[in-house]
């Protein structure tokens, strides 16, 4: 359908390539990916959000880099996956923990920064997902967040920085699925100041 040029809408094709997905053909994850970025929330039928959901997160804690961007990207206040459950959250440090270079880490943080004003609580979570990407094995990672600790608290990100595990008072449901609807709590893109930067990573 996309590539014989017919007009289609990004719903049918974030649907059509999620059913490939599921059928086996992974090379159209890129399609849906994209395709999902661009929908509206408040339209985009909830049946088509349930299937995109089931289709996007087995992906995603497998390891798949792409995914696990789009599982961050697409849960938070006003997008497409609707709030971001604590569960959903536990699982994305799990994979960020297992994939090592820091990038889901960083992305998180991004998330919470991207704000006009964030709140403290919001700046100190950004801090600890920003301490997790520095000792990542990603060189790009680790400048970019480094540098993004140091605007928080000058002179942070000059000190050693102590080997992280994920919190301890988070407990991972693995059986649990995030609500297919609008609405989050870890919204918005990169921040301008690192959007370049960022997009080297993807």
């Amino acid at each position: 359908m996309i590539a014989t040029g017919a007009p289609v809408s990004d719903s049918d094709i974030a649907w059509f390539a999620t059913v490939a997905v599921r059928t086996g053909r992974v090379w159209t994850l890129p399609d849906a990916v994209a395709a999902m970025q661009r929908l509206d929330p408040a339209t985009e039928p909830p049946e088509r959000v349930r299937a995109y959901v089931e289709m996007l997160y087995p992906h995603a804690w497998a390891g798949n880099a792409l995914a696990l961007d789009a599982v961050i990207d697409l849960n938070g206040e006003g997008r497409l996956f609707g709030a971001l459950s604590d569960a959903t959250l536990q699982r994305i440090v799990t994979a960020a923990q297992a994939a090592g270079d820091g990038r889901a880490y960083l992305r998180l943080a991004l998330q919470l920064l991207h704000v006009d004003a964030p709140g403290e609580a919001d700046k100190a979570r950004a801090r600890d997902y920003l301490t997790r990407a520095i000792v990542g094995d990603h060189l790009a990672v680790q400048v970019i967040a480094r540098t993004l600790l140091e605007g928080l608290d000058p002179g942070s990100a000059q000190a050693p920085v102590p080997a992280v595990r994920p919190p301890a008072d988070r407990a991972a449901d693995p059986s649990a699925d995030p609500p297919a609807g609008p609405s989050a709590d870890l919204s918005a893109g990169p921040s301008s100041e690192a959007e370049s930067e960022l997009a080297v990573l993807e």
